[in-house]
């Protein structure tokens, strides 16, 4: 709940740079009021902290571009390495992101295309970071307590579970399930 309340701040703040302080009030009202967004709120599924961070994406990126182009999509990339290690289903807008960036970019394309690298280059070892700690603790390079703290990508990892409704049916009721 504090995540998605906390990810108002940012959106409140790229809309209202946008826009105006009217359009901006009145879409964080109607985005906090959202179902989705309150069942979000009342359960640990990643999307909170996902959205947390692609909105703290689009505020840093607004805020940032006037100063430092690469900077602005260095920043926008950190987050979006976020958004995919917090969530992996936000993968789907990655190639639309680029495509956009490109597009509204066209006339520098070769700058664009540059900047899309950088950006997509530092999401990548965003996303990638929390396996560093399966690697290191394997080799054992890491005190065992070092890689308690990182997080792995096991517990998000896919598995047949998810074609269930819960973990109670997966477990135990499976096969009824499946006959069903």
């Amino acid at each position: 709940a504090a995540a998605l309340a906390s990810a108002l701040l940012p959106w409140w703040y790229s809309v209202r740079r946008l826009f105006d302080a009217r359009t901006a009030w009145l879409s964080t009202t109607i985005l906090a009021l959202l179902p989705l967004y309150w069942i979000e709120a009342l359960r640990l599924s990643g999307y909170s902290f996902a959205l947390f961070f692609l909105f703290l994406g689009f505020a840093l990126f607004l805020a940032l571009r006037p100063h430092s182009r690469i900077l602005a999509v260095t920043a926008f990339g950190a987050c979006f390495g976020a958004v995919l290690g917090s969530r992996d289903a936000f993968i789907a807008i990655l190639p639309w992101f680029v495509c956009a960036y490109v597009w509204g970019e066209r006339r520098r394309l070769l700058r664009a295309g540059a900047e899309a690298c950088v950006f997509l280059s530092v999401a990548y070892v965003i996303f990638t970071l929390p396996l560093l700690s399966n690697v290191m603790h394997t080799q054992g390079s890491f005190p065992e307590r070092t890689a308690i703290l990182l997080p792995t990508l096991s517990r998000a990892t896919p598995t047949p579970g998810h074609l269930y409704p819960d973990d109670y049916t997966y477990e135990f009721e499976r096969a009824a399930f499946d006959e069903r």
